[in-house]
């Protein structure tokens, strides 16, 4: 079996290799048999996780900015306003290491049906964040760094289409309505690169190491939730944070997570008093924004995220917007789900919001710790 060179990791039904998950999974429901997803197992599991890398998190960031500014000739961090994103933005900013274009996505018709509120932070609210955590950023990137790029791709336009079977199937990891346009677009600055051949990468920043307690043992571990697509050959899609070619990252960041777990017992109870059950994903959120993004604001404007892949709260105004695109969207998505097992969907109140997410193997970080907030899940509900 050849293993693929992609981000994202594969997908394996039987002894065939797929690199996309609606796919597997369509083909695992036809042929009666099990998905697994691999995330560079050969690298990561060759890593001694116990042990702690040299160097602080800011230390790390800033060589892995440098390793991609070395290895690309025109860099695009793509960003959203939240804590991820920014920090790879950061990375590359604080560290004068050169970016070439900041690309945001958005449907700003969005507007004509509903007004951005600053105190509704509600996950239907997603749209907020583009005026009172991307703008303030765009702003300030637009006044200290001139020469920087700055990109605002409005999909709106994409949405008045209709939804192919076809489109359906290429959008791998997210089937929501807005996904199948949001991360395929290019700007003309990075199409001006493609005609000179030049090497481009788009830089993403999934995502949040995952960190579960069994046994009395520490363990991280990845899913597969990564948005966008690698099959562009003009194109390399970068994830910042973890990808085998700068592994310490994500084992860093576990060490950082369970030490913070112990020297800090007054916050995680503060937490746990606010966030109950522990399972709650803004619990775990707030844990990795206050370890792992050290330097990101805390009072940005975030608002909570849509747990799926299908169903976003947020995509709301596309009915209206749209009424064409949302029918075929609604049919594509049905025929899908349709066609698979049930196992495979992720379903809130009997509503199916998604396709489950998957993981990579457990990887030890260490042994015999008692750390009672991970003994009580803290991580999404995974395969």
């Amino acid at each position: 079996m050849i293993k693929p060179n992609s981000s994202h990791g594969y997908y394996t039904v039987g002894d065939q290799i797929y690199l996309n998950k609606p796919e597997a999974l369509y083909q695992a429901s036809m042929r009666k048999q099990t998905v697994e997803w691999h995330f560079h197992d050969d690298v990561f599991g060759a890593i001694d996780w116990t042990v702690r890398p040299a160097g602080t998190i800011r230390e790390l960031y800033k060589q892995r900015a440098q390793q991609l500014r070395d290895n690309y000739d025109y860099i695009i961090v793509n960003f959203s306003g939240g804590s991820d994103s920014w920090t790879v933005l950061n990375s590359f900013l604080a560290n004068g290491i050169q970016v070439d274009e900041v690309y945001t996505r958005w449907g700003r018709a969005e507007r004509n049906y509903r007004a951005a509120n600053p105190t509704d932070f509600d996950a239907g609210n997603l749209g907020s964040e583009y005026e009172y955590a991307v703008v303030p950023v765009l702003e300030y990137i637009e006044k200290n760094y001139p020469k920087i790029n700055i990109v605002v791709n409005d999909y709106s336009e994409c949405l008045q289409g209709e939804l192919t079977e076809k489109m359906f199937f290429q959008s791998n990891q997210y089937q929501a309505m807005p996904s199948f346009f949001r991360f395929n677009q290019k700007s003309t600055y990075e199409l001006e690169q493609e005609r000179k051949h030049k090497r481009i990468a788009v830089v993403h920043g999934y995502d949040k190491i995952r960190c579960t307690s069994k046994d009395g043992n520490l363990y991280s571990y990845f899913t597969d939730t990564i948005g966008g697509t690698n099959d562009d050959p003009s194109r390399q899609f970068e994830l910042f944070y973890w990808t085998p070619d700068f592994p310490s990252i994500p084992v860093l960041q576990s060490h950082c997570i369970k030490d913070f777990f112990k020297e800090r017992p007054e916050f995680i109870k503060s937490l746990m008093s606010k966030y109950y059950p522990p399972s709650n994903e803004e619990y775990y959120k707030l844990v990795h924004r206050e370890v792992c993004y050290p330097d990101y604001d805390p009072t940005t404007f975030q608002v909570g995220k849509s747990r799926g892949s299908i169903l976003w709260k947020s995509d709301s105004w596309i009915m209206s917007y749209s009424p064409d695109y949302y029918k075929s969207w609604r049919w594509a998505t049905g025929q899908f789900t349709k066609s698979i097992d049930d196992q495979y969907l992720s379903k809130l109140s009997g509503v199916t919001v998604g396709l489950k997410p998957y993981r990579s193997p457990l990887y030890l970080v260490s042994t015999g710790e008692n750390l009672t907030p991970f003994a009580v899940r803290v991580d999404m509900i995974i395969k």
